[in-house]
């Protein structure tokens, strides 16, 4: 028997104005009985998105009337799409990448739904970046995602991604490097595919010496035809000073219809999307030794009876794995009690402890460095050679990359990775 989304939900009757419009969450329904009304920016009969969270964005276009099956009744906002995004719609042509900058909360990724779709309906192919990893519309929380579309979309969180890169973090704070090759291998990517216009979502992240180098680096490397900013008041102008006159530069007001979104709102989205990507998951053991692993010092040493009892004698207490490398020495304990800065044969001492890695967020990584998959760590037996994951991933792949968010299986963060824990 099919599953009614209505369940739960309330009626409501509307009547928009032309220019009219609202912005709602999902789980909804939404039935145009009379009159023309479009779904960011793309023209729509009916439309259901049953997943938690997704915001949609109705518009009218002429006087019409809706039943909309939602939460709570919305709220008609007048001109709710900017004249200003008509006209970026306008100005973007086949060639074009575009690069969209600005704060939290300023409404970069509607303007990115939004072009995606008005791009899309003239006829173009796009490449959809996204490289906000704290809250990721295309791909799982941690990842910059490519989608290549050719169609319209009700938004680009209900996209497949057709190409990740993993960082493994909801921040770029000490992923600098990764966060700019990332955008830039996708954005070759997409030109390889075919893409006539490509357009790059970013994070918030806009404040301090490492985010304006961020910015800097990434506006170097994807070299964008045009940069958007999207700002109140003056608040990202110390970035504007970074772009190259050969980027277009289009300021852009934050819209009346962007919404603040609180914390427990991200908290949700990130459990959501977790969730929605461990679907079908199950428990997988691998065999580390023969496999490689990125983003962290494990196995890139050998290991020795000789070298556990040495280390034994020196910390006093049980070692549970060690592994010596040309420039550290690496061993797991179940206590942190430890001196720090200790050096062993003229090396660093580097320690992690046996439970410091259950629920840590991998990547499945091809020989070309994209994600295939990810899931989280359920054991990590390093003495043994065992790593179990829980994932719904069962490709091939060349490396598994350590992240630094630690999960449950219902999604909800458990806690993280430190960036310099081995």
């Amino acid at each position: 028997m099919p599953h009614d989304i209505t369940l739960g939900l309330h009626k409501f009757e509307c009547t928009l104005k032309p220019k009219h419009g609202f912005l709602v969450l999902s789980p909804l329904r939404i039935v145009k009985k009379k009159g023309r009304i479009e779904c960011w920016g793309s023209e729509i009969e009916y439309i259901e998105v049953e997943e938690r969270g997704i915001p949609v964005l109705i518009r009218a276009l002429e006087t019409s009337n809706l039943e909309v099956w939602a939460p709570s009744r919305p709220v008609e906002i007048p001109e709710i799409i900017p004249k200003e995004w008509e006209e970026l719609a306008s100005k973007i042509k086949s060639g074009d990448t575009v690069m969209l900058l600005g704060g939290i909360d300023v409404g970069k990724s509607g303007l990115f739904a939004f072009l995606a779709n008005k791009l899309v309906s003239s006829g173009l192919k796009l490449g959809l970046i996204d490289a906000d990893i704290g809250q990721s519309d295309i791909g799982p929380v941690g990842t910059i995602g490519l989608s290549l579309i050719e169609e319209t979309i009700i938004h680009p969180s209900l996209t497949d991604p057709d190409f990740l890169f993993f960082v493994g973090d909801n921040t770029p704070r000490g992923h600098l490097l990764p966060m700019v090759i990332g955008t830039r291998k996708l954005l070759d990517t997409a030109k390889r595919k075919g893409a006539d216009v490509i357009l790059i979502n970013t994070t918030g992240y806009i404040h301090s010496s490492p985010a304006r180098a961020l910015k800097r680096f990434k506006i170097l490397a994807t070299e964008p035809t045009k940069v958007v900013i999207l700002q109140r008041k003056d608040e990202s102008e110390h970035i504007v000073k970074l772009i190259p006159r050969s980027s277009e530069i289009i300021k852009i007001p934050v819209s009346r219809s962007i919404r603040r979104k609180n914390r427990s709102y991200r908290v949700l989205f990130r459990q959501n999307n977790i969730k929605r990507y461990l679907n079908g998951a199950g428990s997988t053991k691998i065999n580390v030794e023969s496999t490689k692993l990125v983003d962290t010092l494990f196995f890139s040493g050998s290991s020795s009876p000789e070298l556990n009892q040495e280390l034994e004698k020196l910390l006093g207490t049980r070692v549970i794995y060690a592994e010596e490398s040309p420039d550290l020495i690496l061993c797991v304990l179940n206590s942190s009690r430890v001196q720090k800065g200790l050096m062993v044969k003229g090396k660093p001492l580097r320690v992690a402890m046996l439970k410091g890695y259950e629920g840590l967020y991998v990547g499945f990584l091809d020989s070309l460095g994209f994600c295939r998959g990810i899931g989280i760590i359920e054991s990590f037996r390093p003495n043994q050679g065992i790593l179990e994951v829980y994932s719904s991933f069962s490709g091939n792949f060349e490396y598994i990359d350590f992240g630094y968010l630690k999960f449950n299986r219902d999604g909800v963060q458990i806690g993280r990775r430190g960036l310099t824990e081995p």
